[in-house]
């Protein structure tokens, strides 16, 4: 776990959080919004940030990220799409998020 923080000005801040994250299968042709906690205590997040959300996993599975946020618990939630005709799951692995809050 890192969190790096860096203070623009006393209105804004972008933060960088790193964490391990496991999602679950996501059927057949579809998106599903999955929500995940981080690890970070107490969470840095808050439902009124703006994030952006990167991995370094290998994706051969086709099933793409395609929305990021957070929801009113802090939680920060993925929305992962499946095109393909068959279950697929998202690999796990480290994932990074731009926080941004202003």
């Amino acid at each position: 776990m890192q969190i790096d923080t860096v203070a623009l000005k006393s209105a804004s801040l972008f933060c960088f959080v790193s964490d391990v994250i496991t999602p679950a299968a996501t059927a057949t042709i579809v998106s599903v919004e999955q929500a995940f906690t981080l690890t970070t205590q107490p969470s840095p997040l808050l439902a009124t940030d703006v994030v952006s959300i990167s991995s370094a996993v290998a994706t051969a599975s086709n099933v793409g990220i395609t929305g990021v946020r957070v929801n009113a618990t802090g939680q920060l939630c993925i929305k992962f799409t499946n095109p393909t005709a068959g279950s697929l799951t998202y690999p796990a692995g480290a994932f990074t998020v731009l926080v941004a809050r202003a």
